[in-house]
């Protein structure tokens, strides 16, 4: 749920955002 919001809002960060939470 978050990381479609993340990559709506910032799709230069949807990469480093879903990588960090799934580590």
């Amino acid at each position: 749920m978050d990381g479609k919001n993340s990559i709506g809002k910032n799709p230069d960060k949807k990469t480093d955002r879903p990588v960090k939470r799934k580590r």
